[in-house]
């Protein structure tokens, strides 16, 4: 019995059946992609092209990073180079007026800072929720170290955006910052910056010394900030709690009833540290 071949679908045919599915469909096939699938799907389907465009959840990172060769620093700073010009480019193009989450998830270093700056910025005007700024080394144990260049800013933090750091309202529920120069004051001006703020994350900051005072997070986590020396925090709606230190520090929590999750590095616990727990 004869087998009927299905017909073979060329571009010149102009044949585009994803932009015949209703938009919920492609609402919900797009939110498995990457921002970067989203952006090359949106080649083969008109629908798409426009869609991709008003993406909610911007994720950039590189998962390859890690299983790539780095011979050189001019390798590495060509990588840097090209990551910075596609996020660019893909959020000159973007038409939403709103977003649910941006991550940037890369080890940028100060060159980048202008460009890291804007991306916040247009962040925080499209009222983000959900805001992830990673900027770890991923070249560390697999970058061969014998270019001079790379002990002069390895391992130099990037600042805070000034749009995080002016007198602003945002709708920002959850923040991670790793291995961003995250100040006392910073934290300190948070409750009153971020009201709805649940979810907070401070990595590798070296200008953090102390978290004091009221908290209204439901889950924090603060590690190796290596100048950190006082926790004394009052936090009534706290239900996770992590902290990784790389010194002893002071800690107390002063009121955390909620609290049910908790985990410490090294830290010099006080005498009566979680009576009001």
């Amino acid at each position: 019995m004869a087998t009927k071949s299905l017909p073979s679908l060329k571009a010149e045919e102009n044949d585009d059946l994803f932009s015949e599915l209703p938009e919920e469909i492609l609402v919900s096939i797009m939110s498995s992609f990457t921002v970067d699938e989203a952006a090359r799907f949106s080649l083969v389907s008109r629908q798409f092209e426009l869609m991709w465009r008003y993406f909610p959840v911007l994720i950039f990172k590189d998962y390859q990073a890690k299983k790539k060769s780095w011979d050189t620093w001019d390798t590495v700073v060509e990588e840097k180079a090209c990551f910075v010009r596609r996020v660019d480019r893909v959020l000159e193009k973007h038409l939403g007026t709103t977003i649910d989450e941006l991550r940037i998830i890369f080890d940028l270093e100060l060159s980048s800072q202008s460009y890291v700056d804007k991306w916040v910025a247009f962040a925080l005007d499209k009222q983000v929720k959900r805001l992830e700024l990673n900027f770890k080394s991923i070249y560390r144990n697999v970058l061969v170290y014998n270019d001079p260049r790379i002990n002069k800013v390895y391992g130099i933090s990037l600042d805070l955006p000034p749009k995080l750091t002016g007198c602003f309202k945002s709708l920002l529920t959850s923040l991670c910052l790793r291995y961003v120069k995250v100040t006392d004051e910073f934290v300190d001006y948070l409750p009153l910056s971020c009201p709805l703020l649940e979810m907070l994350c401070i990595e590798g900051s070296r200008y953090l010394t102390r978290v004091t005072g009221s908290l209204q997070v439901k889950q924090l986590e603060v590690s190796y900030c290596c100048n950190l020396r006082k926790f004394y925090v009052s936090a009534r709606k706290l239900h996770s709690l992590t902290l990784n230190c790389v010194f002893p520090i002071e800690l107390r929590i002063l009121d955390a009833p909620s609290l049910f999750k908790l985990s410490i590095g090294e830290a010099k616990i006080l005498p009566h540290a979680f009576d009001n727990l």
